[in-house]
């Protein structure tokens, strides 16, 4: 039965850590397409002055928002469930909204307030990438293949290199 909940779990943070990044995906998407069309001409009516400095800060949350989606999907893909995974998941998820959304809310706002999420939120997405980088180092493995499936691509497994 504990067995039983912990795969149900597993399931659902990893449909919710998919759902997170296609939602940040599409919030990176839209964002980019923002910038590129209408953010001068908002920020130039607000009486904005530096518009291409404020346009290159705001790409930097697009392009981290983008990056980060992508990373939080192919995360959740894999098929192990380990302390580093569910880490690097909660630390990349985490990041998004302190780094990327807060860089695009200052320049939306020019409130700087903001800017004292986004180092919070850098640091919560280095974590996410180093925890990846530690588990695929050093975590064994789930079973003798690699593949956590309890060696059915034993035979896949033994023609790759070593």
């Amino acid at each position: 039965a504990a067995e039983s909940r912990a795969a149900v779990s597993d399931a659902r943070a990893t449909r919710l850590a998919l759902g997170f990044a296609g939602l940040a995906g599409a919030v990176g998407v839209g964002s980019g397409a923002f910038g590129f069309h209408g953010l001068r001409r908002m920020l130039s009516a607000r009486g904005r002055t530096d518009l291409e400095r404020w346009q290159k800060i705001w790409e930097i949350g697009v392009q981290y928002s983008l990056v980060t989606s992508a990373a939080i999907a192919a995360v959740a893909a894999l098929p192990e469930s380990t302390p580093r995974k569910r880490t690097a998941l909660g630390a990349l998820t985490a990041g998004v909204p302190m780094f990327s959304w807060s860089i695009q809310a200052y320049v939306l706002s020019g409130a700087s307030a903001f800017q004292y999420l986004t180092p919070f939120g850098g640091l919560a997405m280095m974590g996410g990438w180093s925890a990846l980088a530690v588990g695929a180092l050093l975590e064994p493995p789930a079973d003798e293949d690699g593949y956590g499936d309890g060696g059915e691509n034993a035979e896949e497994s033994a023609r790759l290199p070593r």
